[in-house]
């Protein structure tokens, strides 16, 4: 046994502190994140475009950059897929990952 129980019930704390560190982290970042974006949106003299000609928001502030690009994502429905494709067609096109989660509440 590499660690002894008592050591694994120190770092189940642990975790679940910095989890709860994180989330505290996560949201704040959001918050930050979402006044970055309302400040490049508002503000006159950001709008300008990329190299490939797309309108985005940019910024230079004294060191850093800040840029804010429309950006896409496409989504397929899984249970339409199956259904179009039937069990054994969508056994050809798809593929199953698998790893291991630790869970500690």
């Amino acid at each position: 046994m590499c660690i002894s129980k008592a050591e694994m019930d120190v770092r189940a704390r642990k975790i679940r502190n910095l989890k709860m560190i994180r989330k505290n982290v996560d949201e704040l970042l959001e918050r930050f994140q979402a006044e970055a974006i309302e400040f490049l949106q508002e503000t006159e003299g950001c709008q300008t475009v990329n190299k490939k000609g797309v309108p985005i928001l940019r910024y230079i502030g004294s060191d850093y950059e800040a840029t804010y690009t429309p950006t896409e994502r496409e989504n397929v429905d899984k249970a339409e897929v199956k259904r179009l494709l039937g069990e054994s067609g969508y056994a050809k096109v798809s593929s199953i990952s698998r790893y291991g989660v630790l869970r500690i509440n």
